[in-house]
């Protein structure tokens, strides 16, 4: 083991030994995880809504910013048709990754 291992080790250690003091502030340490709150059906639509409304809203700024950097808007929209193929492509395949997920 070198020098730098020990250091790293040592350092790790120290840290370990902070995150295990502070962590029991509020006297949360021992408390358990309750996975019933919130079903995995609400986190899967809330998951569908954020990859649509996340690349709706990717797609508005990128033709804002079009917009703004072409005179016409003619240019504007027939710049961004690439744009709008790439994000179809990219919200069909992350709503077929999470239904695979819920298979």
């Amino acid at each position: 083991m070198t020098r730098g291992h020990r250091i790293g080790a040592l350092a790790l250690a120290a840290l370990v030994a902070v995150v295990a003091f502070v962590a029991d502030l509020f006297g949360t340490a021992g408390a358990r995880i309750d996975y019933t709150v919130v079903g995995a059906d609400l986190v899967w639509y809330l998951q569908v809504a954020l990859v649509v409304v996340g690349h709706v809203t990717a797609l508005a700024v990128a033709h804002d910013r079009a917009l703004v950097l072409y005179e016409d808007s003619r240019l504007a929209v027939r710049s961004q048709y690439w744009m709008l193929l790439v994000m179809v492509g990219y919200t069909a395949l992350a709503l077929w990754l999470l239904s695979q997920a819920n298979a």
